[in-house]
C-alpha cells in the first residue's frame, strides 16, 4: 500500500486498533490526523509517528466537535483523502439488563460517529472528486452474538450506511468499505466492500 502524502483521519486513533492503523498509514507515506476524545493522547500518538502528523480533539458523538475537527484538518492540510471511522466501545450485558443510556452510548459512538464524520468529510471529498471512507466493522456486521445487542445492531447498520454512501458518492469519486471478519470464523479477516 502506498499513500503518497494522502491526508488520513482516523477516529479513536490514539490507542488500540486505531493507533495500529495510524502506524500502518504513516509507514505507507500517509499524513495522519489522529482524532480522539483525549486530545493529549491524540497529540502524543501523532508525535510518535514522526513529523507531519497531527492530533485532533474530537468527540464523535458531538456534531459540532466533529465538524470543528474535520475543518481543522482541511484547513491545515488543504484536502482530506481517507476517513477511518474506528472509534468504538463495548458493553456486555443481556438485552433486558441494558439501560437505555448504555444502549445509546454504544450505538452513538459506533453508528452516529460514523454518520457525523462521514457527513463532515463528504463535501471536501466531493469537491476533490475523490476520497475513501473506511468503517471499522466486525464479524458482528454479518452475524449476532449474545450479550452485545447495541454493538451488533450498530455494526449491522454500518453496512447500510456504507452502501448508501457508495451509491450517492460513487459518481463523485468517493468509495466506501466496511472492514470486517468472515462470519464463518473471526480468525479470518476479510474486507467487505460496499461497492463490489
Amino acid at each position: 500500500m502506498k499513500l503518497d502524502g494522502r491526508i488520513c483521519v482516523i477516529t479513536g486513533g490514539a490507542s488500540g486498533i486505531g493507533l495500529e492503523i495510524a502506524k500502518t498509514f504513516a509507514a505507507a507515506g500517509g499524513r495522519v490526523a489522529i482524532a480522539d476524545i483525549d486530545l493529549d493522547a491524540a497529540k502524543k500518538a501523532a508525535n510518535s509517528l514522526g513529523d507531519g502528523h497531527m492530533g485532533v480533539d474530537m468527540d464523535v458523538t458531538d456534531p459540532d466537535a466533529v465538524q470543528r475537527g474535520i475543518d481543522k484538518v482541511i484547513k491545515d492540510c488543504g484536502r482530506l483523502d481517507v476517513l477511518v471511522s474506528n472509534a468504538g466501545i463495548q458493553i456486555v450485558k443481556r438485552v433486558e439488563e441494558f439501560s437505555y443510556q448504555e444502549w445509546r452510548k454504544v450505538v452513538s459512538i459506533h453508528l452516529d460517529g460514523a454518520f457525523l464524520t462521514s457527513k463532515a468529510v463528504l463535501p471536501q471529498m466531493y469537491k476533490q472528486r475523490s476520497g475513501t471512507i473506511l468503517y471499522m466493522g466486525s464479524v458482528h456486521s454479518q452475524e449476532a452474538s449474545a450479550l452485545k445487542a447495541p454493538y451488533v445492531s450498530a455494526k449491522h447498520a454500518l453496512m447500510g450506511l456504507a452502501r448508501t454512501i457508495a451509491k450517492e458518492g460513487g459518481e463523485k469519486g468517493v468509495r466506501t468499505n466496511v472492514i470486517s471478519n468472515r462470519p464463518e470464523t473471526s480468525a479470518s479477516p476479510k474486507r467487505r466492500s460496499s461497492t463490489g
